[in-house]
């Protein structure tokens, strides 16, 4: 008995010291470790899978402690490599647009790449961008994408491109709208005068409608006088009950309250005195409460009424 627990013992011993010499003398790993060779596996076209990047940075024992972290991802530039001159890349559009019925997810990239290109060219490339843009030969898609593309530019001169072409009349009111929305996203403050002078030159409904819908979106006091402008005088009323409501954005000045006050009572239209106090309730002080209640009392319009005793009850508490 005493001889068979000796020749365990002495197996078990035999084992442990085998594992220890292989570790020691041969550096390996034990067979439940992943072997270092299998996890490059190689693919059937003889590319090694799970190798990282070269421009990914793994190993940043050397570096000092103060080096700020290093990404793990691969790096990749802010801008896209120019690839071409800009009339190849106009030239490149333009043959993707003339294929829209078959424009797929790969062209729908391309249709981007050459955008982004575009615009790293920038300044460089509005002369080109200039001449297809006033082309009326060229398709309205290629004409508004590049006036898209101008209008991330930086300087005076694409920009005081785009506000003549809103000006102009004669231009298509796509290429008009299109205009003045990249110049309004370009925060360039001579948007104000030239929509001054176009709204009050501009009979047709949209257009107007449009610019007061655009200064509904600022909180620039430039767009005060043509907002007020519009609900004093506008012979369309569906701009008159837009200004009204536009005008909302600007209740920190008082002759803005006081032209709303005055139109919510003296005005002969019930929508645009309803839109004047809707405007008039945001501004949550005592003097419109009081103004409020007055209305109560000297309209007899329901919508007015309705929309006054709401404003009250949800604003001010109810009012008296």
């Amino acid at each position: 008995m005493k001889r068979h627990r000796f020749l365990i013992l002495s197996v078990v011993l035999i084992v442990m010291v085998g594992l220890l010499c292989y570790r020691v003398f041969f550096k390996g790993k034990m067979p439940s470790d992943k072997n270092t060779h299998t996890d490059n596996k190689v693919s059937a076209i003889g590319k090694v899978d799970n190798i990282p990047p070269s421009n990914v940075i793994n190993n940043t024992a050397d570096l000092p402690p103060d080096h700020p972290p290093i990404s793990k991802k691969p790096i990749r530039p802010d801008n896209p490599p120019v690839k071409a001159t800009a009339p190849e890349l106009i030239d490149k559009l333009r043959k993707l647009l003339a294929d829209g019925a078959n424009r797929s997810f790969g062209s729908e990239a391309s249709y981007h790449d050459y955008l982004n290109q575009l615009k790293v060219l920038g300044v460089d490339a509005f002369p080109y961008l200039r001449d297809v843009i006033l082309n009326r030969d060229e398709t309205v898609e290629l004409r508004t994408a590049l006036i898209q593309v101008v209008g991330g530019m930086k300087g005076d001169e694409p920009i005081g491109f785009l506000l003549g072409i809103f000006g102009s009349k004669s231009n298509e009111q796509i290429l008009r709208n299109y205009a003045i929305t990249s110049v309004r996203k370009s925060g360039d403050s001579r948007i104000f005068d030239t929509v001054r002078v176009v709204f009050d030159g501009e009979q047709g409904y949209p257009a107007r409608y449009n610019l007061v819908q655009m200064m509904g979106e600022t909180k620039d006091e430039r767009a005060i006088p043509i907002l007020t402008k519009a609900l004093e005088s506008d012979h369309d009323k569906q701009v008159r009950y837009l200004s009204a409501m536009a005008l909302s954005n600007f209740l920190d000045d008082f002759s803005v309250r006081e032209k709303l006050k005055y139109y919510a009572v003296q005005d002969g239209d019930a929508i645009v005195r309803r839109n004047c106090v809707i405007a008039l309730g945001g501004y949550k002080k005592d003097e419109i409460k009081d103004f409020l209640e007055q209305i109560l009392k000297s309209d007899s319009d329901s919508r007015v009424l309705r929309t006054t005793r709401a404003i009250l009850k949800k604003n001010f508490d109810g009012g008296k």
